[in-house]
C-alpha cells in the first residue's frame, strides 16, 4: 500500500482517539482457493505416487499466481464481513457501519476502530482466516510494521497525542558499513546547494553496482525521510550511467545519514478534530537540471498531519516558470 493509506489509518485513530494495532495472516497463500483455474504439481520423489501429477485445491507458496489468488480471497472475505474496498488504493478497506479502517500489505495488516468494536471485528476476521494479532501502537513502545517502527506519544504542551515513524538505525548502519562509513564525520546538509555540470569519468562496473544498490536502499526510506528525497531523486536519475562526481555526492549523502540516522517523522494533528482540512503545497524549480528539465516538489497534509511528500523530475521541458 501507499504510505498515504497507512497514514489515513493513523489520522482516523488520532481524530477519534482510537487505538491502532497490527496483525498478520498465518500461511496466507494457503487460505486461497484456485477458483476455476486448474493447477497441477509434481510431488517430491520421496512421496508416494510422485511420478504422477497432482491437482491442487489451494494455492501454494512459490506459485506464480499465488499472490493473485490470495488477493481475490482476501477481498472476497472482507466484502462478506461488510468492508468496502477503496477505489483509490485496493489495499485499503473501510467498515462503513463502524467507520473502522484497515490497510493490508499481502499478509500484514494495520487497523483502527472504536474500542467497543475492536474485539468483534477482530473475531470476525479471525473466523475467516488464521490471524495472529500483533501489538497495539501505544505510548512508550515501538511496534514493527513493514520494516518501519511506529509509536504513539503525547504532544508536548498540547492536547491529544501523535504517532511517530522511523526507519531502524540498523538499516542505515548496514548501508554505511558497505562503504566503510560507520565512523565517518557527519555533515549537516544532504547535498551541495549549487552544483556545476558533471564532466567526471563514469564508474567501473563493480562500483556501478554498489552505486545502484545504495541508491535503491535509500529510495526505500524516503517516505519517512523527506529531507533526503530530493537528493536521492537526483542520484537515481544517474543510476544508468553514474559518474565519479555522482559517487562523491552519494557518499556525502551517506555522511548526512550518519548524523541523522535516529531522526523520527512525527505525525500529529493541528486545529479542531471535528472538521477536515486538506492542504496541498507544491513548487517547481524551472530548468534546474543539465537537461533543462524542471523539478517538482510538494506535500499533502490533512489537519496539519503529513500524508505524502514528493520530489520528482518533470517529463517534459517547461518553457517558463509558470509552465513549470
Amino acid at each position: 500500500p501507499r504510505p498515504l493509506s497507512i497514514r489515513v489509518v493513523l489520522h482516523r485513530a488520532l481524530t477519534n482517539g482510537w487505538a491502532a494495532w497490527t496483525g498478520d495472516v498465518s500461511t496466507a497463500f494457503l487460505h486461497a482457493g484456485l477458483g476455476d483455474d486448474v493447477e497441477f504439481v509434481k510431488l517430491p520423489p520421496t512421496e508416494e505416487n510422485s511420478e504422477h501429477p497432482h491437482r491442487l485445491r489451494k494455492a501454494l507458496y512459490g506459485m506464480r499466481k499465488a499472490p493473485k489468488y490470495w488477493q481475490q480471497f482476501f477481498a472476497q472475505m472482507m466484502t462478506e464481513l461488510g468492508w468496502t474496498r477503496s477505489l483509490n488504493d485496493p489495499q485499503m478497506f473501510v467498515h462503513l457501519a463502524t467507520g473502522s479502517v484497515l490497510v493490508a500489505h499481502v499478509d500484514d495488516i494495520v487497523m483502527t476502530s472504536a474500542k467497543d468494536e475492536q474485539e468483534h471485528l477482530r473475531d470476525e476476521i479471525s473466523g475467516k482466516m488464521k490471524m495472529k494479532w500483533g501489538e497495539e501502537v501505544r505510548l512508550g513502545a515501538w511496534t514493527k510494521f513493514l520494516g518501519r517502527e511506529w509509536t504513539r506519544r503525547a504532544v508536548p504542551g498540547g492536547e491529544g497525542d501523535a504517532f511517530a515513524v522511523r526507519c531502524p538505525e540498523r538499516y542505515f548502519e548496514a548501508v554505511l558499513d558497505q562503504h566503510g562509513l560507520k565512523a565517518c564525520r557527519p555533515v549537516v546538509t544532504p547535498d551541495e546547494p549549487e552544483r556545476q555540470e558533471d564532466r567526471t569519468p563514469m564508474l567501473d562496473a563493480a562500483t556501478h553496482r554498489r552505486y545502484r544498490s545504495t541508491v535503491g536502499a535509500l529510495m526505500w526510506v524516503i517516505a519517512e525521510r523527506p529531507d533526503i528525497a530530493n537528493t536521492v531523486r537526483s542520484l537515481a536519475r544517474g543510476a544508468a550511467h553514474p559518474t565519479e562526481g555522482q559517487w562523491g555526492r552519494m557518499k556525502r549523502l551517506l555522511r548526512y545519514v550518519r548524523g541523522t540516522s535516529a531522526l523520527e517523522l512525527e505525525l500529529s494533528l493541528c486545529g479542531p478534530k471535528d472538521s477536515i482540512e486538506v492542504l496541498g503545497i507544491a513548487d517547481a524549480s524551472w530548468a534546474s537540471g543539465a537537461d533543462r528539465k524542471s523539478v517538482s516538489g510538494g506535500v499533502l497534509m490533512i489537519n496539519g498531519m503529513l500524508l505524502e511528500s514528493f520530489s520528482r523530475t518533470q517529463v517534459s521541458i517547461a518553457q517558463s516558470t509558470c509552465e513549470a
